[in-house]
């Protein structure tokens, strides 16, 4: 899976960095760098575009899983239940009430 150097930058700019940081950082993505950093002195984030690529390109292609289009298809997958996350959204969570003693 390859992803061009302006989407990278497109969705990294997208990222709340500042809103976290309670301050503007700089960010910046960088074909010459091979690893991600930030540089406190400087006050900067520099984003490795190799890194992203490595880690794009590690993924694996022939999943059945990423070419699915509906449910229908997932379903005809053998062994999907097993490989998914759990969906705890949708479970119901019993809490305990907690009596105060005075």
């Amino acid at each position: 899976m390859d992803i061009s150097f302006g989407r990278v930058k497109e969705i990294a700019e997208s990222l709340p960095i500042g809103f976290y940081a309670k301050e503007k950082i700089e960010l910046i993505i960088s074909n010459d760098e091979q690893v991600s950093y930030y540089a406190p002195l400087e006050n900067k984030i520099v984003i490795s575009y190799s890194t992203i690529l490595q880690a794009l390109r590690k993924i694996n292609d022939n999943d059945p899983y990423l070419k699915c289009h509906s449910r229908q298809e997932q379903n005809l997958i053998v062994n999907l239940a097993e490989r998914m996350v759990a969906d705890l959204h949708n479970v119901k969570q019993i809490f305990d009430k907690q009596v105060r003693k005075d």
